[in-house]
């Protein structure tokens, strides 16, 4: 029947972009460190109450410190209740910072990234 026709053509395309994995454009990334609630809910797994605590938090910190940058690394983002090493590791790509991100693989004070 019709409606089986156009139930298969909505699943089809409900599935069409499960397992895809994509890079994201530079453009498309998300800096936490000044971006508004609405750009952080995009990130994967990041809710409206996930997003308005990255804001607080950001806010908060920069009235205690007068530092403009909250998050220094991916890492420090933990520091948000419900941000865990999972929650980091989906939006690690979809993350820009205005400062060099350091990790397992590139030391700050060593320059490039190691082989």
């Amino acid at each position: 029947s019709c409606v089986s026709v156009m139930a298969g053509v909505c699943l089809f395309l409900t599935a069409a972009g499960h397992g895809e994995v994509t890079t994201p454009y530079a453009s498309e990334r998300v800096n936490p460190n000044t971006a508004p609630v609405g750009s952080l809910i995009r990130l994967p797994g990041i809710g409206a109450a996930r997003a308005r605590a990255i804001v607080i938090h950001r806010d908060d910190l920069r009235r205690k410190t007068g530092d403009e940058v909250a998050f220094h690394t991916r890492d420090d983002l933990q520091r948000i209740k419900g941000i865990g090493p999972r929650t980091v590791a989906e939006i690690v790509d979809w993350l820009a910072f205005d400062v060099p991100v350091c990790d397992e693989r590139t030391s700050c004070d060593e320059g490039p990234p190691r082989p």
